[in-house]
């Protein structure tokens, strides 16, 4: 389990590199002059800063984040990072959500748990919002 779990983050992290590295693929989601000078906050330390799942305030986050992650560097700022956030198109999360269910399924394809050949899901009503409206394809 611990070693398909690597994959998967390895196969995230391949992702990530190929988007900073290949200026035709990190057009889909930046504009061709973003992320290309060497600031405190590059491409690939945003993007794990905005999946740490922040709920602090984004100072303190930040503090922590260089402190534990780069040490002796100096921390950006949060308009740093707004000026940053910016500049990267939601999409690249869509796609990289994708590449990790990809993985997920490519990983553990023995061991999801189907009933009758189906994944079963559920989820109670209090957070979905259902709407009455005929479907149309």
């Amino acid at each position: 389990m611990r070693e398909a779990n690597l994959e998967i983050i390895k196969k995230l992290k391949t992702f990530l590199v190929q988007v900073k590295e290949d200026p035709s693929l990190r057009h889909h989601f930046t504009s061709p002059e973003a992320f290309t000078k060497n600031r405190k906050l590059p491409l690939e330390r945003m993007v794990y800063l905005i999946i740490s799942l922040l709920k602090r305030s984004l100072s303190v986050e930040l503090e922590d984040f260089f402190q534990s992650y780069y040490p002796g560097q100096a921390c950006a700022s949060k308009a740093a990072l707004s000026k940053q956030r910016q500049k990267l198109d939601y999409s690249f999360f869509t796609l990289w959500n994708s590449v990790l269910v990809k993985s997920f399924y490519e990983c553990y394809q023995q061991e999801v748990k189907r009933w009758k050949g189906f994944r079963l899901m559920a989820i109670d009503g209090s957070t979905a919002y259902l709407i009455n409206v005929p479907f149309s394809p």
